[in-house]
Order: C-alpha cells, then sequence, then structure tokens
C-alpha cells in the first residue's frame, strides 16, 4: 500500500468534497492510473494529494516555472516542519 492512500478506501469519503468514496474519485488520477479530465477534476486531485502529504503529484501537475516556485516553498515547509 503506498503511503499517499487512504486506510479501506472503499468506506473513505474522497477529501476533495465531492461526496464520492475515494478509491472512485481523485484515487485514480493520483496514483497516475487515469489523468483527470477536467480543470476542476485537476484541482480537486490536487486538493487530495495536499491532504495526504503526496506533493510529488501536485508537482508532477504543475508547469516548469510553477515548480521552481514549488520547490523553493517545499525547502522552506522543510526547514519549518524541522525546526518544530
Amino acid at each position: 500500500m503506498s503511503q499517499y492512500t487512504i486506510q479501506n478506501p472503499s468506506l473513505q469519503l474522497c477529501p476533495c468534497g465531492s461526496a464520492k468514496e475515494f478509491a472512485t474519485c481523485c484515487s485514480r488520477h493520483i496514483a497516475g492510473q487515469q489523468p483527470a479530465p477536467t480543470a476542476e477534476a485537476l484541482m480537486r486531485a490536487r486538493y487530495t494529494a495536499f491532504t495526504l502529504g503526496n506533493l510529488d503529484y501536485i508537482e508532477s501537475t504543475i508547469t516548469e516555472h510553477a515548480s521552481q516556485w514549488w520547490r523553493r516553498l517545499n525547502r522552506v515547509w522543510d526547514a519549518v516542519v524541522s525546526s518544530t
């Protein structure tokens, strides 16, 4: 089981707020099984990935310019978390 999955996904609602089960909602996008078909689905999947701590998914779905910003943000976040 991936570190980015919800325990018993068939019993859990997706964190994106869609009221769908995680296994049939954002899970397949985050796992790379199916690209998000719409901008809304992409944003929901990114939010869900964030709630699961899967920053790799978020970075993999953004432009190179935004990716550079994202890496800087992650370095700052890592410094904050490690100092607490």
